[in-house]
């Protein structure tokens, strides 16, 4: 690889990663499936997936707890079978579920990215909690937040240059590293950005008219299985899009490299 930077086409790749999944419909169908068994239980477990929307359909403390994790492992795994349907181009059974090794190294480059974010905010958080706003001016108590504010995002919009690696990890190539996604995203930090925010406006949409609909009747029991039935569809759809993005930028990366 030449020591110029890669540009990368970001209107292409975005339509790409929407094509794929408008053109494949029934594989990722397929391959979200078996995760439909949640919607099972958050309604047979007092529907913990609406716990911040309604505190009466909060059954205990630790179950909307529980049940995000399973929602979150359960979009890594779709995420995974997303990028490994578009390289492979392996068929898909309905209501199957695998679990591999590239889906647990995947999760942990997923934790270790967003601890990159988190932690440092945190600090920065703790600090402006600490402090005692009577003995501070108006100006420090707004610089401190605003300080709270910029490395949140900041290091949110830092990160889209190691994304390279969770492609990686999904059809397990151990040569993409951090470093490496880091050094071949080069100059394409909001592009990657920009990219992703763009891809997740249809599920944000998606909720936010599902929830003005929802929020405008009385809540029963009918209305709160199709209203979780629709979050969980939209966290299912934004976890496909996710993967075919990362899987092109991962493709588009590494062919571009080797040029």
């Amino acid at each position: 690889m030449n020591n110029n930077i890669i540009k990368l086409p970001l209107w292409e790749t975005i339509s790409h990663s929407f094509l794929y999944i408008i053109k494949n419909i029934k594989t990722i169908c397929q391959i979200c499936s078996v995760f439909l068994i949640l919607w099972l239980i958050n309604i047979f477990s007092g529907h913990p997936l609406l716990c911040n929307a309604s505190k009466e359909s909060c059954m205990t403390q630790w179950l909307p707890l529980s049940f995000a994790i399973i929602q979150y492992l359960a979009c890594a795994v779709i995420t995974v079978e997303t990028i490994r349907s578009i390289v492979f181009k392996q068929n898909h059974k309905w209501f199957h579920l695998y679990l591999g090794k590239h889906h647990i190294r995947y999760i942990a480059y997923n934790v270790a990215i967003a601890l990159m974010v988190i932690i440092p905010s945190a600090l920065i958080l703790m600090i402006v909690k600490s402090t005692d706003a009577r003995n501070l001016s108006d100006f420090t108590i707004a610089l401190l937040g605003a300080a709270f504010i910029s490395t949140l995002i900041g290091l949110s919009i830092f990160c889209c240059r190691l994304y390279l690696v969770y492609g990686g990890a999904a059809l397990n190539d151990r040569n993409m590293t951090f470093a490496k996604s880091y050094m071949l995203t080069k100059g394409n930090m909001l592009k990657i950005c920009i990219g992703q925010l763009i891809l997740t406006l249809p599920t944000i949409l998606m909720v936010y008219i599902a929830s003005s609909i929802y929020f405008a009747f009385t809540p029963n029991a009918y209305t709160q299985s199709l209203y979780s039935l629709w979050i969980i569809l939209c966290y299912f759809l934004e976890a496909t899009i996710k993967g075919s993005y990362y899987c092109h930028l991962y493709q588009f990366f590494e062919y571009m490299s080797k040029k």
